[in-house]
């Protein structure tokens, strides 16, 4: 029997979580070949040497695969699948007109830096075979913006990494502070000046502790200075650096609560991000904004694990870590099963997706010869 390769392609960061789960999925029946994104040189270098590597990389392949980080590349990608018989998957978790204009805000959306991320994200969908995201909410967006059939568009949910796995909380812990914790880039997505907010409105001993290195507008300077102005410094712990897995799996299980994101933004209303599946996958309380792409996962877990507020709103979410302020100190041991499911089921309809393709790309060959 012929082995069947998957070229995954231009890979910013083979250990990010959501590359990390769709290479073990699609190496259950297919041989994974990575080819690492260049680094150096400037953007036209890079882009050749991907090029190059990429090609070298797709001999041989039955499926070209571009990563969460890549849709720029999309178009070099379906060349160079077109020129093998290749089918192209396209992984588009992680958007170019969302990230640079409505993430981090680098552009106007009335500029042309924001129309051409839009154009890039357009142009990547219609060139896949099969493009990938991670909720259903934002898939069939994707379907009805682009007129395409739901065949096209896949939902994968972005699930927990193995090293989240639930442990206890002691029982003294119901006579100390609420131990709250969130970690990320602090973008807009993610709300922090909420958080920070929402601290200085509670009523019961809550302490937050933020992790992460972000030294843009938004970012941990300014956060600190949000906390300063609203006296509630003293009950913030900033730890300004990036963190190992390991490190992330211990500030997790110490924590009571994981806080998810708070943003008011489209992308925001249809994610479930990666500190949300942690948190849950280790057994603790999370707390996040209100979002249509949670309802599968919500009526699974057990009830009082996942909190939801309203977006950009400090005083609800303030309410809202009271209330678990004021409750036992509660583990939910049981969530990460209920997520490996849930992953599990998408995993298996990608497989078969991708199988599907495979074989028609075999079957368009034949009748062509």
């Amino acid at each position: 029997m012929t082995e069947r390769v998957v070229a995954y392609v231009r890979v910013d960061d083979p250990e990010y979580p959501r590359n990390v789960l769709l290479r073990a999925a699609l190496a259950r029946e297919f041989s994974v070949r990575v080819v690492v994104r260049t680094e150096c040189g400037n953007v036209l270098v890079r882009y050749l040497r991907d090029l190059l590597a990429t090609w070298r990389g797709t001999a041989g392949a039955t499926v070209v695969f571009v990563s969460e980080f890549s849709l720029p590349f999309v178009p070099i990608a379906w060349c160079i699948a077109r020129a093998r018989r290749a089918r192209l998957v396209v992984d588009s978790f992680v958007g170019r007109h969302e990230t640079v204009i409505g993430d981090w805000g680098s552009a106007s959306p009335h500029s042309l830096r924001s129309v051409l991320a839009r154009l890039v994200d357009r142009v990547a969908i219609h060139l896949a075979d099969l493009a990938l995201i991670d909720t259903e909410v934002r898939a069939q967006r994707l379907r009805t913006a682009h007129g395409l059939p739901r065949s096209r568009v896949l939902s994968i949910a972005v699930g927990a990494p193995s090293w989240a796995m639930s442990t206890a909380i002691p029982a003294t812990r119901d006579y100390e502070p609420l131990r709250v914790l969130y970690y990320g880039w602090y973008i807009p997505l993610h709300g922090v000046p909420t958080v920070v907010k929402a601290l200085a409105a509670t009523t019961r001993d809550i302490r937050l502790t933020l992790v992460g290195e972000a030294d843009h507008a938004g970012g941990v300077r300014d956060t600190r200075a949000l906390a300063r102005a609203l006296a509630v410094d003293g009950r913030c712990h900033f730890l300004d650096a990036a963190v190992s897995s390991k490190t992330l799996a211990s500030l997790v299980a110490e924590a009571d609560v994981v806080l998810g994101v708070f943003g008011g933004s489209v992308k925001a209303a249809g994610v479930i991000p990666n500190k949300v599946w942690q948190g849950l996958a280790m057994g603790r309380a999370v707390v996040t904004r209100q979002s249509p792409a949670l309802a599968a996962l919500s009526r699974r877990l057990p009830p009082g694990q996942l909190v939801t507020v309203p977006p950009e709103d400090p005083k609800t979410l303030a309410r809202a870590l009271d209330v678990l302020a004021d409750a036992p100190r509660q583990a939910f041991p049981g969530s990460r099963t209920i997520i490996d499911e849930l992953v599990e089921r998408d995993c298996s309809a990608f497989i078969a997706a991708i199988n599907a393709l495979v074989q028609g790309g075999r079957n368009s060959d034949r009748a062509q010869g």
